[in-house]
Parts: structure tokens; sequence; C-alpha cells
């Protein structure tokens, strides 16, 4: 996981308005998109499929082929930093996340 930086509100809100979300391997929030064996990043996937915001916490957890813990890990990284009481000593990313429509996740900026 990345730390989370002061400019990653204002980048996730680009990036909904206007979509470009992978630099050399990695999201917008530095979460890498594929590891050295190919494989998907996980982090990377959470974060771009939260991005689309038309999938559910389980859709998720089955596409990155984890749990749906892994899944919430992530997801209050990119809130809180402090998943299930374990201090990372990662920075959070300080967005919002939000369960809309179908269980369907996404951020939310407002």
């Amino acid at each position: 996981m990345s730390s989370g930086k002061p400019e990653d509100w204002e980048n996730t809100k680009n990036q909904l308005m206007n979509p470009n979300p992978i630099l050399n391997n990695k999201t917008w929030l530095g979460h890498r998109v594929k590891n050295k064996d190919g494989t998907d990043g996980q982090g990377g996937t959470i974060d771009l499929m939260v991005l689309e915001g038309k999938y559910s916490i389980s859709e998720i957890a089955r596409k990155i082929n984890n749990t749906i813990m892994r899944v919430e890990d992530h997801l209050e990284h990119l809130q809180t930093g402090n998943a299930r009481g374990k201090w990372s000593g990662m920075k959070p990313h300080k967005l919002q996340i939000v369960k809309g429509a179908n269980d369907k996740i996404k951020f939310f900026l407002g």
C-alpha cells in the first residue's frame, strides 16, 4: 500500500471528472496495477473498480481472487488508514467511499 498524500482528494476528484487513472503502472493513489509476475495488483485493481463505481465489495473480492476482508482493509486504508485497528505505518488517503444502489461502492467527494 502507499501512504496518503494531501493532494489525493483533489486528484480523485479529477479522476472522476476525467478518468486517466494509470501512470507508470500505478493508480493516481500510488497502488500498483500489475505485479512483476504480470498478475493484477490487488490495491490498484480495487482503486480502479471503486473509481468506476459499478462493483460491490463481494464483486471486487472475486475479481482480485481474495477475501471480502482484504477488500474492506484496502477500503479502510483509502479512508482512515486504520484497517481493523492495525497500524501499518501507512498514512490514510482520507477519501470517502459510499455504498449506493445494489451495494455498489464509489468514491464520494461531496
